[in-house]
């Protein structure tokens, strides 16, 4: 009796998930990373600038809040630098979102999240900037909590 009551339930949550699918609220990606010459790049080595950019056009990006996350890797040396959030309209013409930023420090790994509500712009992109001697890799990740269309 206890199997035929398990598998009748199993059976009513399939077919409520087949024709009652949950709409998708949040998406997550990894921002794209490039160098000052807009190839890509996956090191920072030196005195180095990368770039973690994520573009937001389209209905299916259309998000309320945004939450942004640095997490910069050192791999040798002395890790220094910082890691600014910006965001454009245009992928041109940039802009500081607020004064919060990531300062490096000579760690293992450094971490930060930046909240962004009301997302009012198309494009973001973090600029990490390192100096001093090391070698460092960052990876940048965008979630958006959407908003009904």
């Amino acid at each position: 009796m206890k199997k035929l009551l398990f598998a009748i339930t199993i059976l009513f949550i399939t077919m409520a998930m087949v024709f009652f699918p949950v709409s998708k609220t949040i998406a997550q990606a990894t921002m794209t990373q490039t160098g000052t010459s807009g190839a890509s790049k996956t090191t920072n080595t030196n005195t180095d600038t990368s770039y973690h950019r994520s573009d937001l056009a389209g209905q299916t990006n259309n998000f309320a809040n945004l939450t942004i996350q640095a997490v910069v890797t050192k791999t040798s040396g002395t890790v220094a630098g910082s890691a600014i959030l910006y965001a454009s309209l245009d992928n041109s013409n940039w802009t500081a979102i607020g004064s919060d930023t990531l300062t490096l420090a000579n760690q293992a790994t450094n971490f930060h999240l930046w909240h962004v509500t009301s997302s009012l712009y198309r494009y973001y992109r973090i600029t990490v900037l390192t100096s001093g001697t090391q070698v460092s890799s960052a990876v940048c990740k965008l979630l958006g909590r959407k908003v009904a269309n």
